[in-house]
């Protein structure tokens, strides 16, 4: 379903540029040479634009897709509405507090059983935190 596929591209790229201009009004870093607050949701988001925009060249260039069933784009268009609500949340609760529960039902929606899931919703925002909120001394909103 070519269409679908870039659809969902698309409403992720408005996300994605939704989180790098909402991480543009953090606090600059205090620090000279840290990376700030900023820098976290700008690097995800600028990824995000990225691999959309690989999805939608590959939809014009790459073998035909197989069709989506209708169970298939209610999870597509879920976790793009997930991961606005959580950008938009974040400024309000801590990363961990927020990034665990939302990890565990992306996984959930991206088929994988509740171990997966688990073992994903604990590893995933653990490294982030353990990578820039101790060892790179990023603060966290």
């Amino acid at each position: 379903m070519r269409y679908g596929t870039i659809g969902t591209a698309l409403v992720l790229i408005v996300v994605a540029i939704t989180m790098i201009v909402v991480a543009g009004n953090y606090p600059k870093p205090t620090t000279l040479g840290s990376p700030g607050p900023a820098r976290l949701p700008i690097i995800f988001g600028t990824l995000l634009v990225i691999l959309s925009g690989g999805l939608i060249a590959r939809s014009f260039v790459g073998p035909h897709e197989p069709e989506l069933t209708l169970q298939g784009m209610p999870r597509a268009l879920a976790l793009a509405a997930g991961t606005a609500i959580c950008i938009y949340l974040w400024s309000f609760l801590n990363f961990l507090v927020l990034f665990i529960p939302a990890t565990l039902l992306g996984v959930r929606l991206l088929g994988a059983g509740w171990t997966g899931a688990i073992i994903a919703a604990i590893v995933i925002p653990g490294s982030a935190y353990t990578l820039f909120g101790l060892l790179l001394n990023v603060p966290f909103p």
